[in-house]
């Protein structure tokens, strides 16, 4: 019985960090929507963004920041 109260209490915080991070990169994502800058600015602040959080590295980061720039771009 402990055994699940612990997990179920784990599960819990485990939700409620992701959901704060979550949080976090939906900011940032909408203060880059609303910052103006050239296109390769704009992916060199995606990319420093991304690896400052640890999120992704190597080809997977560029990909990442490619799809996010033409997102950005397009609703600019």
């Amino acid at each position: 019985m402990h055994t699940h109260n612990n997990y179920l209490k784990t599960h819990r915080i485990m939700k409620y960090l992701l959901t704060f991070l979550a949080g976090g990169l939906a900011g940032a994502a909408v203060a880059l929507l609303f910052a103006p800058m050239k296109g390769e600015e704009l992916r060199v602040k995606i990319k420093e963004t991304l690896q400052s959080r640890g999120l992704c590295c190597g080809n997977e980061m560029d990909l990442l920041v490619e799809k996010i720039a033409a997102e950005i771009e397009s609703n600019q």
